[in-house]
């Protein structure tokens, strides 16, 4: 079996790779100050196999900058003389404090490291990190989390060895950092997959019945189902429905890339 790999240098962090197993490199690699803007599509398959299944461009296609780190402060009421900088103390605070908030945010414990205590009974300033994954929760949606459990008294975060008798609050900015990832959030679900490309695959490429069955699902569904197809980001009238549904089924399973030729199977 042939193992292939796509390394993005945007999002995926290449070192180890096998060179010889690498069939493909997403680039350009900005240079610094540089924005990448666009999309990500993969078409699988080349004449040879007859494939042409390609990734549809939506809000999961999109080059997007991974979400920043967010910084907070939660003050608790002991006396800061008790907890020198580097005492074991100090550092038993600090891995308690972090291991709360984890647990309550339901998130690994590498993702909140504390920063560093200073006076005003104790302040512990500490990091909510981003997550490789383009599924998890952004640090800003975790922050706004962390403001929410501090107010619920029967939240996960007041049943905490410490966080039981933190206060927390979140900066404005925070909130306006999460606030645009919600509204951007709601406007990627519009662009979901339609059930017309989901639920029809072609289990092969090299297979005309398999391909052919392919087609008429996705023709029958993307006509009559309830996800319309688009033309230039706008709804193909119903007038064009029919010849827009044949095009982009003929595409997705598999026909375009085909060859025909008398070796064709």
């Amino acid at each position: 079996m042939t193992c292939v790999c796509f390394c993005a240098s945007l999002i995926i962090d290449c070192w180890g790779v096998d060179a010889s197993l690498m069939i493909g490199h997403l680039g350009p690699v900005p240079k610094q100050g540089e924005i990448i803007e666009g999309d990500i599509v993969l078409t699988v398959g080349n004449e040879r196999t007859g494939g042409a299944q390609r990734s549809q461009i939506g809000g999961r296609s999109k080059i997007v900058e991974k979400p920043a780190a967010v910084v907070l402060d939660a003050t608790l009421p002991f006396d800061i003389t008790d907890y020198p900088e580097g005492s074991p103390a100090a550092e038993d605070l600090k891995a308690t404090f972090a291991a709360d908030v984890s647990k309550a945010l339901g998130v690994p414990a590498w993702r909140v490291s504390v920063i560093g205590l200073k006076a005003g009974s104790i302040v512990i300033t500490f990091s909510i990190l981003p997550d490789e994954t383009s599924t998890a929760a952004s640090p800003a949606s975790l922050a706004v989390e962390i403001g929410r459990q501090a107010a619920d008294p029967s939240s996960p975060l007041r049943q905490g060895k410490l966080t039981s008798q933190a206060s927390v609050i979140v900066p404005d900015s925070v909130l306006k950092v999460a606030a645009a990832e919600a509204v951007a959030a709601t406007a990627s679900s519009a662009t979901e997959i339609p059930g017309y490309f989901k639920n029809c695959i072609a289990a092969r490429y090299d297979d005309l019945i398999g391909m052919e069955r392919c087609t008429e699902c996705c023709e029958r569904t993307c006509e009559l189902g309830a996800d319309i197809p688009l033309v230039n980001g706008q709804r193909v009238t119903a007038r064009g429905r029919h010849a827009r549904c044949r095009v982009i089924c003929m595409e997705h399973c598999g026909w375009w890339s085909r060859s025909f030729g008398p070796d064709a199977r």
